[in-house]
């Protein structure tokens, strides 16, 4: 334990002890050390210097971002989320906005969820992202059994990711979306719910050519999400049969991708890089539609 001279217990502290990590429950001393921690460290985070705000994001982060005691998340979360939510006012700064949704990432409870779906709805693209990153750490915490949340809630961000997926107007928003939905690689319905989601709301997207981005934009964002696609099928494959929905979703994202690759084929915008990987997108569509559909 790292205590600053004649500091309260808490209050000047580096870092929080393994041991109140993982205490169950957590003793009032425990306790008392958290808050302290959590106080000097969210002074620092509302700070206009810019070293000490992103330090202070750091500190924040790093109790929370692995396995800890559910006592100790739960009242992590107590002390520092209410005061996550007042920062994040519709004037903050988009930088440090960025630093309060890094912390609710990795605090993963049902408290960070709710704030960071909120902050998808931001007239911001900047915090829209931020918020997309971090929604992504969650929905990896809680596929490793580190978050506390409620099933049914993530099942609904699920739902709401893929919405917000097919009306996005930024294509690097839209593409850390997709990052976020396929994120989940241990447990199977996860995996299976972010990857149809995902399929079909990039299909969806595609079909509504929502997208103001230039080709060569929209080439590199779709080859990703096609080929993040095409390996989880494959990883999905190797555990079992795969739900018919999934299967069904797979083959019409690829569908969709590749009759975009091949319209845009002639575009004379495209340089010779992104003409590049419009031919890749062209063979990862036809091997992740083989996938999904066992035809050649």
């Amino acid at each position: 334990m790292i205590l600053a001279l004649g500091a309260a217990p808490g209050l000047g502290q580096s870092q929080l002890p393994d041991a109140v990590r993982s205490a169950q429950p957590l003793s009032a001393s425990d306790q008392t050390m958290v808050a302290g921690f959590v106080q000097q460290a969210l002074a620092d985070l509302a700070s206009s210097d810019a070293s000490e705000a992103q330090g202070a994001r750091d500190r924040l982060s790093a109790p929370v971002l692995g396995p800890t005691s559910v006592s100790f998340r739960i009242y992590y979360s107590q002390q520092v989320m209410p005061r996550l939510e007042s920062m994040l006012s519709p004037n903050v700064d988009p930088h440090q906005a960025q630093l309060i949704l890094t912390v609710a990432g990795a605090v993963s409870t049902d408290a960070s969820l709710a704030l960071l779906i909120n902050a998808m709805d931001d007239d911001r693209a900047a915090v829209r992202f931020g918020a997309a990153r971090e929604l992504g750490v969650l929905l990896g915490q809680v596929d490793r059994g580190q978050a506390i949340t409620q099933q049914d809630r993530v099942a609904r961000m699920i739902t709401t990711l893929r919405q917000t997926l097919v009306a996005e107007p930024d294509l690097f928003v839209a593409s850390e979306i997709a990052k976020a939905l396929v994120t989940p690689v241990l447990t199977q319905t996860l995996v299976d719910q972010g990857l149809e989601s995902m399929c079909l709301a990039m299909a969806d997207r595609l079909d509504a050519q929502r997208d103001g981005a230039t080709p060569s934009e929209q080439v590199a964002a779709i080859l990703r999400a096609v080929k993040d696609a095409r390996d989880r099928l494959i990883a999905r494959q190797i555990e079992g049969k795969t739900p018919k929905s999934l299967d069904d979703a797979a083959a019409r994202f690829a569908s969709a991708a590749r009759a975009f690759s091949v319209a845009i084929a002639g575009d004379a915008s495209l340089d010779d890089d992104s003409a590049t990987l419009n031919s890749r997108l062209q063979i990862a569509a036809n091997s992740l539609r083989q996938l999904a559909t066992g035809l050649n």
